[in-house]
């Protein structure tokens, strides 16, 4: 189970088969799912998860000097 807060990177992870993208980060996912086999991906709103949420401002104020 993969979970994201980014509901866009979801959609189109979700639906591959439409998506014909020239973003190479994009088709390394895809490269990498399929080295998985079985996978699931569903948004987790940022919101509902406070403590990776607070984990990654913590690293974003790191990264910032702050």
């Amino acid at each position: 189970m993969i979970q994201a807060h980014n509901l866009e990177v979801v959609i189109i992870i979700q639906e591959r088969q439409k998506v014909n993208s020239n973003s190479a980060l994009v088709r390394r996912i895809f490269q990498m799912l399929q080295l998985v086999g079985f996978w699931r991906i569903q948004h987790f709103p940022r919101e509902d998860n406070r403590v990776a949420d607070s984990l990654a401002k913590m690293v974003s104020d790191k990264k910032d000097g702050v």
